[in-house]
């Protein structure tokens, strides 16, 4: 895997925002479980919580990188299935809330580092 999918960068954004639609983020939570339980093999809970924490920092970005190439070359982790898992997160937010998502497209584009 030669960059992080950019689906767990919003997945991670929205999860972290405090004040977000709570049914969507109790799904993403249902799949960040399912990637946590998938990598729990190559890394504790514990450290993928601190990942989890900082999605905007470069150096958790190319940790996320390496674990997922490495869950991905053990066959923990298959990328078909992981893509799936994030596009279903990606399309949940674009369809519900679709504000925060066109707020997060656009800070990202400015470059600025958290949704106001």
């Amino acid at each position: 895997m030669k960059s992080i999918p950019a689906q767990l960068l919003i997945l991670l954004s929205y999860l972290n925002e405090a004040s977000v639609n709570e049914k969507i983020k109790g799904r993403l939570d249902t799949i960040y479980e399912w990637l946590e339980c998938k990598l729990t093999r190559i890394i504790d809970h514990e450290k993928l919580s601190d990942l989890k924490s900082k999605p905007d920092d470069p150096q958790v970005r190319e940790q996320w990188r390496l674990i997922l190439q490495e869950a991905i070359s053990e066959d923990d982790l298959y990328s078909n299935e992981l893509h799936a898992m994030f596009d279903e997160g990606i399309e949940l937010i674009q369809r519900n809330d679709p504000e925060w998502y066109q707020r997060y497209c656009s800070n990202k584009k400015k470059g600025e580092p958290e949704i106001r």
